[in-house]
């Protein structure tokens, strides 16, 4: 996956000093006076019930809460209700149609690399043959012909593959596997290219499952 980051936060001061940058003529002082002015006469015509309508997006208040009937009165200044009023703001997404050109980006080095590989918390395997995974970064493709989950017995160091997958999820995977032999075997999860490692015993019939925690 691609993650995005912003290349910093833009305060007032700083939005003052690029306009008077891209506009040659205004005047910061100016633009300044504007910026204040517009900012009370918003919040004024706000408190007054309209919806501010800007070039980027609109303005308004909402009021919300709950009443036993017809008759209850609205106090949104009372703190034992859940009456309120909330700003809102909708953003005008057909207005800016953003052209990838024109956005001025950077790759940066992976910073996340070291969290994609899997990490095995704790296995379970059940009296039916199914072995339940837990931990984080599990999941993985089924179309993959190198990512997957197998077990090594111990004795022969024997590649076993489940009958099926049940579930794969990034915390957990269910898979079936009910064609092993008793015994304890070493569990492997593949997942782009990286792998953990650890280890599950399977009981003899009519033993309870045994859960095996990774040290």
């Amino acid at each position: 996956m691609f993650i995005s980051r912003n290349s910093g936060t833009v305060g007032l001061d700083e939005l003052l000093d690029t306009a008077t940058l891209l506009h040659h003529s205004a005047d910061r002082s100016a633009l300044a006076s504007a910026a204040l002015a517009i900012s009370d006469t918003i919040n004024y015509l706000l408190d007054h019930g309209c919806r501010i309508e800007l070039p980027l997006l609109d303005l308004y208040i909402k009021a919300s809460g709950s009443a036993e009937d017809e008759c209850t009165p609205f106090t949104p200044q009372n703190r034992n209700t859940d009456h309120c009023f909330t700003l809102h703001a909708l953003v005008h997404k057909q207005e800016r149609l953003l052209d990838p050109s024109n956005v001025k980006w950077e790759r940066k080095e992976t910073f996340f690399h070291n969290d994609i590989s899997p990490k095995i918390s704790g296995t379970e395997y059940w009296a039916n043959g199914t072995l339940v995974v837990k931990g984080r970064n599990l999941d993985f493709s089924m179309k993959s012909d190198t990512d997957g989950i197998f077990a090594v017995t111990w004795e022969d160091e024997k590649t076993i593959h489940p009958r099926r997958i049940l579930s794969c999820r990034n915390t957990e995977i269910a898979a079936d596997f009910s064609n092993l032999e008793p015994g304890c075997h070493s569990l492997v999860i593949r997942r782009r290219g990286q792998t953990a490692e650890s280890s599950f015993n399977v009981p003899a019939h009519g033993v309870r499952p045994v859960r095996l925690n990774k040290k």
